[in-house]
């Protein structure tokens, strides 16, 4: 085939978007299977099998507050694709503008406790302290759930009014909305019991998964 013929199909494959956190990076991959990621990853399995062109704006220790910011103020175009995957994530992670580096920054108090020196560095030295406060003073299983449930109801409100195809997954453990995909209770193949993250055979079988949910929707 031409040139022409070549960009003609490139203008008319579809478009998937993908969203989250590591799970939907890829994480672990790089690091613990030795593969990259970019080729590996579930996302790009299943848009291979639609024939679609990947758009993945996930990251590593992403936060819910980090997917709605792209959703709702980066302004990224989602009418312009065939069907949005959305991952949230724990939501005792947060992000904020960090004044001193100019860019958003994410924050785990989880691992501002295990790392002090590593976050001490990113937002001060009284940064594992609060995160401490944070988790056994302030976060509560109620505070959880509420934050997580307006960010789903935001997001399906947001997706529904577009009348895209979308699906929704999660790493939360809190049962309390209908995922399409669960990532916490989910059986796949994972890289070892200390790293949770899907390995290059959970990949596949995530993958699967999801194309057979994914049929009927588009």
């Amino acid at each position: 085939c031409n040139v022409y013929e070549v960009e003609k199909d490139q203008r008319n494959r579809m478009k998937f978007y993908f969203n989250g956190c590591s799970f939907t990076w890829g994480g672990g991959l790089d690091t613990e299977c030795g593969v990259d990621p970019y080729e590996h990853r579930w996302t790009k399995l299943v848009s291979d099998y639609f024939g679609a062109e990947e758009t993945n704006h996930s990251e590593r220790g992403g936060s819910n507050e980090r997917v709605l910011r792209y959703l709702f103020a980066e302004d990224h175009d989602l009418g312009s694709y065939d069907c949005i995957f959305i991952q949230l994530t724990f939501p005792t992670r947060q992000e904020f503008w960090n004044t001193r580096r100019r860019k958003w920054a994410k924050f785990n108090p989880l691992f501002a406790i295990r790392k002090p020196q590593e976050y001490e560095k990113e937002f001060g030295p009284d940064c594992a302290a609060w995160s401490e406060y944070y988790l056994t003073d302030l976060y509560t299983d109620k505070y959880g759930m509420t934050k997580e449930l307006i960010a789903y109801n935001s997001i399906v409100s947001h997706l529904k009014l577009l009348g895209k195809p979308f699906f929704m997954s999660t790493v939360s453990k809190y049962g309390h909305i209908n995922y399409d995909y669960n990532f916490f209770t989910e059986k796949y193949d994972r890289i070892s019991a200390k790293d949770k993250h899907a390995s290059v055979k959970g990949h596949k079988q995530i993958a699967d998964s999801i194309i057979h949910k994914v049929k009927d929707k588009l």
